[in-house]
Parts: C-alpha cells; sequence; structure tokens
C-alpha cells in the first residue's frame, strides 16, 4: 500500500516500485482552519489594507512588480515566516496564527504548496506563482488553475487582473470535504493493513 500528495510523485512512485500508488490530500487539509485558534494580533495589519506576501526568493523583477501593484491599490506588502526585508512589514506569527493573517490582509501572494493551500482553506484573494508540480497539481485538482500567473508573464498588470476574479469557493469547499473523506477512508484502510501486517510478521511464540 502506497499514499502520496500529488500526481507527480504518483507516477515516481509508480516507475521505480512497481506499486500502484492513492492520492490523498496533504495532512494540512484534513485539519480544519477554524481548529487552530490563535489570532494574530499584529497592529500594523490591522490598521491597513494589506497585501500578504508568502515566498521567497523573488527576483528583482518579481519584487518591483509586487511593489507596483501594491501602490496602484493603495496596499501595504506585509511578509511574514521569509524575511523579504523589501515590504512594507514584517509579521511576526506563529505557525498556529497563519491562517488568522491571511483572513485579515485584503490579499494574498505565494509562491509555495502549503501558502497555496492555506490560501484556499481561508478563502483568500490569492495569486500563486509557482513552477511546482506538486502546486500546480494543487490548483487543478480545484480548478483554479487561472490563479497562477507563470514567471515569464510576471507583471503588475497580470497581477491585477487575476486578483480581479473571483473565487467560487462553495466549490472549493465542497472538494475539500470530498478529499477529507476520502483521504480519510485510505488512511484508515493504511492504518488496519499495516497493524494486520505487524501481527502476522509477530514469532510463533509457540514455536
Amino acid at each position: 500500500c502506497a499514499l502520496v500528495r500529488d500526481e507527480n510523485t504518483r507516477r515516481f512512485v509508480e516507475a521505480h516500485s512497481g506499486l500502484k500508488p492513492e492520492i490523498v490530500c496533504d495532512p494540512t487539509i484534513l485539519w480544519p482552519v477554524d481548529r487552530y485558534g490563535e489570532e494574530c494580533e499584529d497592529p500594523y495589519v490591522r490598521k491597513h489594507n494589506c497585501l500578504l506576501v508568502y515566498s521567497y526568493g523573488l527576483s528583482k523583477k518579481e519584487i518591483r512588480e509586487i511593489r507596483s501593484y501594491a501602490k496602484k491599490k493603495h496596499l501595504k506588502t506585509v511578509s511574514c515566516c521569509f524575511p523579504n526585508r523589501w515590504c512594507d512589514h514584517q509579521v511576526e506569527c506563529g505557525p498556529l496564527a497563519f491562517s488568522s493573517l491571511i483572513r485579515q490582509c485584503r490579499e494574498y501572494y505565494t509562491s509555495t504548496f502549503h501558502g497555496t493551500i492555506f490560501g484556499l482553506l481561508n478563502h483568500a484573494k490569492f495569486v500563486c506563482s509557482t513552477e511546482h508540480p506538486k502546486t500546480l497539481h494543487l490548483l487543478q485538482q480545484f480548478g483554479l488553475e487561472d490563479r497562477l500567473l507563470r514567471k515569464e508573464n510576471f507583471s503588475a498588470d497580470a497581477l491585477a487582473d487575476i486578483f480581479s476574479r473571483r473565487i467560487a469557493y462553495k466549490k472549493v469547499d465542497r472538494i475539500v470535504l470530498q478529499m477529507r473523506e476520502q483521504s480519510g477512508q485510505k488512511l484508515e484502510e493504511a492504518i488496519r493493513l499495516a497493524v494486520r501486517t505487524g501481527q502476522d510478521d509477530k514469532p510463533d511464540e509457540k514455536a
């Protein structure tokens, strides 16, 4: 039994092991965000309309275009977890308060897999810029390929175009619930199989 989180990994495991792995959702999707429980108490974020940047390794062009877009929209750029010192403000925020921070910000830019997941779970108005197969597969699962901004097309105007599009979060929520149910069943089956296998492998005490 093999369980993986994305299509690219599924193909890799199948090609190199002969197993037929099944896709389950990332553990961060299994846990409802309202159970994290902590609030981000940052006065700067509460005072201003903010564009949250959860990303690293941005090029000079990407930084310039993000700042240009934020200026046009009268948004303050804030960064969390990664030291993007070009942003207007750095937020000190623990992992359990991250969802609260996303919800408090007007818009949200990310380039990471888990950043995209938390954007979806918190109904963020978000843009994702990545070439990572795992994140691309995640967007495909939710039918949100139009939230993707390719590196070669990166501009303030492209950001404005994507941010202007509405996200059908009722559909997203339905998919999340389906993923949780299906993944939970597969994980329970895998655990039961592992327990049975472990019991079968025990030496016979009478031998």
